[in-house]
């Protein structure tokens, strides 16, 4: 099921696009917030700051720059207005933004965080300026949307009986292969096996393909087409093969001898399994909705002036 992004400020992930530090009144100033010029550097610092903490690089087309600088204008308007209305505050956000930092950018990075930080041009003040933002927002978030009620079981049931291609399991395949260099060995342990000769056997004896060697050539089940995860010419093969079938597929690895043992039709997942997928899946776009409604009055409220639009 797919996450909806939370609205007009893009909450998604990390609450991404917090302006990276504003400045005093500059001509260049690509917008104003509340007094305060937000630069061009501020929206490339903003881009660099969310590309090393979620891995998402965001375009920089002119239509693209344009919509995230009102982006980021409307989120500064936000956090100005949480912190004077105490919904969040500086030091909860500095702290969890040291937290995020140690438990989930920097293991990223195995530990180098400051080589990458360099690379991207960010400065360690700027990088912790930026989350500290997210984590302002990621508190006003809660506190705004924390009476929303929960979903109810008609609408769980609505949502599962509307979306039912959300909740269907992919056919899948269960596939064993021998893995080997040349083709002329292909052909001739494909006849042993048609012959009478153990598959499984020969596949521990032959196959290059150590980890399913072991397993007698098992791949087990995997999905057809693309999905599979496996290379095009070895899963073209796979999917025109019938259950105790044989083909040969030949790819950058080699020859593979391929069987498809047998099929397992898709099948819809029941509504009790997937009942907290979808009732968190409902809550998530409700508070959603709440915040985005709540932000757009405070973004009315606020003294925003967008230049580059």
């Amino acid at each position: 099921m797919s996450r909806r992004r939370a609205g007009s400020l893009g909450l998604a992930c990390l609450w991404i696009l917090a302006i990276a530090g504003c400045g005093t009144q500059n001509p260049s100033a690509l917008a104003m917030v509340n007094g305060r010029a937000m630069t061009k550097k501020d929206w490339q610092t903003a881009l660099a700051a969310t590309k090393v903490a979620t891995g998402v690089s965001l375009p920089k087309t002119p239509s693209a720059e344009r919509a995230q600088v009102s982006a980021l204008a409307a989120q500064q308007a936000v956090i100005d207005y949480a912190l004077s209305h105490h919904l969040a505050t500086l030091a909860t956000a500095r702290r969890e933004a040291v937290s995020y930092i140690a438990k989930t950018v920097s293991p990223r990075y195995h530990g180098h965080l400051a080589p990458v930080l360099t690379a991207n041009h960010l400065t360690q003040a700027a990088f912790s300026h930026y989350l500290t933002d997210q984590m302002v927002l990621k508190e006003t978030f809660d506190r705004v949307t924390h009476h929303v009620s929960p979903v109810s079981q008609a609408a769980i049931a609505r949502y599962y009986a509307t979306h039912a291609s959300q909740f269907t399991l992919p056919t899948t395949l269960e596939v064993r292969h021998i893995l080997v260099k040349s083709r002329t060995l292909a052909q001739a342990l494909l006849r042993q096996i048609r012959q009478g000769a153990s598959f499984a056997a020969l596949a521990e004896r032959y196959s290059k393909d150590l980890s399913s060697a072991r397993a007698g050539g098992s791949l087990g089940y995997v999905e057809r087409g693309k999905a599979s995860g496996l290379l095009p010419s070895f899963y073209k093969v796979m999917d025109s093969l019938k259950p105790g079938h044989f083909g040969i597929a030949h790819t950058r690895l080699g020859y593979h001898i391929i069987e498809v043992q047998a099929v397992k039709p898709g099948s819809e997942a029941a509504l009790a399994k997937v009942r907290p997928v979808i009732a968190a899946e409902l809550m998530r776009t409700d508070k959603a909705s709440k915040f985005d409604a709540w932000a757009a009055r405070i973004q009315r409220a606020a003294k925003v002036k967008i230049f580059n639009a």
